[in-house]
């Protein structure tokens, strides 16, 4: 019963993405995806092979920085003529979600370690709504018109899709 749910909230929240179909054109969203895929799937290696316990001492700079995203948008509500404002918003977000991937990976594997009764569906939900605000603030990126390559050299899909994979992790 409990993976049905599982499976049936994963639905409903993939679900709630479908109208960025026809607000993006479908090669923001391939990039935007295979980008987040391969940062969540990094970072995710990352930690799991990192020492043990070397990023969960993230916990507190990571309320901080989500309390200064919440913050942002707030005040974006209420005055949304400052580009600079939502910069910070799209960049600290990926920047905040990265971290919280690291973290919740860690977390996952100390908790396997420790709990008698660990349970990996509750565990998986922190990974996966990580991964979901990160493909949101690469979604508010706009790849391609935040970062032309055009402009400077011809591209193919796969290099302009190496190059604006890069830059969330340059940027963490």
């Amino acid at each position: 019963a409990k993976n049905m749910l599982y499976a049936t909230w994963i639905g409903l929240t993939s679900a709630s993405l479908v109208p960025l179909l026809a607000e993006f054109d479908t090669s923001i969203i391939e990039q935007s995806l295979l980008a987040t895929t391969i940062t969540v799937g990094s970072l995710g290696m990352v930690a799991w092979t990192a020492p043990s316990q070397k990023f969960l001492n993230l916990g507190g700079p990571l309320s901080i920085g989500l309390g200064g995203l919440i913050g942002t948008s707030i005040i974006q509500s209420f005055n949304p003529g400052l580009v600079a404002l939502d910069l910070v918003r799209i960049y600290g977000g990926i920047g905040v979600f990265s971290l919280f991937i690291l973290y919740d990976v860690q977390m996952i594997l100390e908790r396997a370690k420790t709990e008698y009764k660990f349970d990996p569906i509750n565990r998986s939900l922190d990974v996966y709504l990580d991964a979901l605000n990160f493909v949101s603030s690469i979604f508010q990126l706009d790849l391609p018109k935040a970062i032309p390559l055009g402009c400077i050299f011809s591209t193919g899909f796969f290099t302009s899709l190496i190059i604006r994979t890069s830059v969330p992790l340059v940027i963490m």
